[in-house]
């Protein structure tokens, strides 16, 4: 290499820059290898090309030992750099017994972005150091300016993930949808080693969960780790590179989602972090709008008082049945049923105490309903039960049980109101084409009959 002269060397370095900005080279990794290989030709010794990341460590590209190039696989912090070539910024070598190591910097302006390490047995001559100064010099503008465009391209492609999982996020109607949607995602994009969502309900306690591996493989969270005290700042994550992102709605954290790389032990990128705290943001405003929609919606299907169904829901989940039943060939049954002496209560000891008394009638009935069975309050002092898959003996013994839950509660309290009710049972046979309104309207008849029979009039 002796034989170079230095402006021979230089304009190398030129011709390599021009080449690494035209078309013919399409990425940092590709330029970073055209620029080993020309250096090995001046000096065929083995050598390393090191490259600043995002997270100021310097990564290795590639290497040449005695295979041709080679795809490096380590890197270095910045404090283990030689202190001289960070100072001085120029071509240095150190002589050691038998070898000799040079490095050459590639820098922009006053920036270390990179360099290349050189292990001889015998040092350079000055002037072969200079022109791989020279040489280092003239390719790193063409080495930056990619790297730069390298890194335009990876935040648009950043920004039009987000944008695409932000369309994927609205398109989910309910929480446990979209915390799933918002896990897969992230992890097949980001390829975080794990990705994992906790949403809290308004106590704090975890209701939905969900994690994946990298590429979206599902992760099964069998121990919950310390969930950390949050607000408006993602948190580090232990000791391993993760952190802790809050998923905030009107000032208040409703959940969070933890991202850590604790197999790889890779750090995690800041343009990442912020990113991924937007789409916390944005997950959280979601939620918020769900509930809000879901308490709207439970508004205009559950009653206010007692938290059960109202008429409406009553007589649609009817209809449902009878589709239900006549495609599956079962039976239900349902009780009509009118809670006793509700208006003398209220007339006399006032409302209030007329609204309690509804509730521990309720009380008494959820006591004893399945889980299946579907409890409405049909108006004032009337109440619905449907038995989904009974005949009208199941019926029956459904509702002595609940009797016997009020002759209990009678019992056991000494309120001024005793809890007694009338009911009337009916059973929709499947394909019986009977409707809903004439399936009450019977119900309602023999609920009456009952009641009459109680008060001692005639039928």
């Amino acid at each position: 290499m002796d034989k170079y002269s230095k402006q021979y060397i230089a304009s190398l370095g030129v011709r390599l820059a021009q080449k690494i900005l035209s078309s013919d080279v399409g990425s940092v990794d590709e330029a970073c290898y055209f620029i080993i290989r020309s250096v090995h030709r001046l000096v065929p010794s083995p050598m390393r090309i090191y490259l600043r990341n995002d997270y100021n460590e310097f990564e290795e590209k590639y290497y040449i030992l005695d295979l041709g190039v080679q795809v490096g696989d380590d890197s270095l912090p910045m404090y283990q750099l030689d202190p001289e070539l960070l100072k001085k910024l120029t071509a240095i070598q150190h002589e050691n017994p038998g070898q000799t190591i040079i490095s050459v910097p590639l820098r922009h302006k006053d920036q270390l972005i990179g360099f290349i390490e050189i292990t001889r047995e015998s040092p350079l001559s000055n002037e072969v150091l200079m022109a791989l100064d020279a040489y280092g010099n003239s390719v790193s503008l063409g080495l930056y300016i990619i790297k730069e465009k390298d890194k335009s391209k990876r935040r648009r492609d950043l920004h039009n993930r987000i944008m695409k999982i932000l369309v994927d996020l609205r398109a989910k109607d309910n929480i446990e949808k979209l915390v799933i949607t918002f896990v897969n995602e992230v992890s097949r994009y980001f390829l975080y080693d794990r990705t994992c969502v906790f949403i809290f309900d308004e106590h704090g306690q975890i209701i939905y969960q969900y994690g994946a591996k990298s590429r979206g493989k599902p992760l099964t969270i069998s121990h919950t780790p310390k969930i950390p005290k949050l607000d408006n700042k993602p948190q580090a994550f232990d000791d391993i590179s993760g952190w802790w992102l809050p998923i905030r709605a009107k000032n208040q954290v409703i959940g969070c989602a933890l991202v850590d790389n604790i197999y790889t032990l890779s750090k995690i990128n800041e343009n990442q972090l912020s990113a991924l705290e937007e789409l916390c943001n944005f997950v959280g405003i979601i939620i918020e709008n769900m509930r809000l929609f879901e308490s709207i919606e439970r508004l205009g299907r559950v009653d206010h008082l007692t938290g059960i169904y109202n008429r409406r829901v009553g007589i649609y989940n009817i209809n449902q049945l009878i589709k239900e039943s006549d495609k599956k060939n079962l039976s239900f049954a349902l009780i009509f049923t009118d809670l006793t002496g509700l208006k003398l209560t209220n007339d006399t000891h006032g409302h209030s105490l007329g609204d309690q008394m509804i509730k521990d009638f309720v009380g008494c009935i959820n006591e004893v309903v399945r889980p299946r069975d579907i409890v409405s309050r049909m108006g004032g002092d009337e109440f619905l039960i449907i038995f989904p898959d009974c005949n009208m003996e199941g019926a029956e013994a459904a509702w002595q049980r609940i009797e016997a839950k009020m002759q209990a509660y009678n019992k056991a309290t000494d309120k001024t109101y005793k809890l007694s009710a009338s009911h009337g049972c009916v059973v929709y046979e499947p394909h019986s084409g009977v409707s809903a309104n004439r399936l009450l309207a019977i119900a309602d008849k023999r609920m009456y009959r009952e009641k009459r029979q109680r008060a001692s009039l005639p039928i």
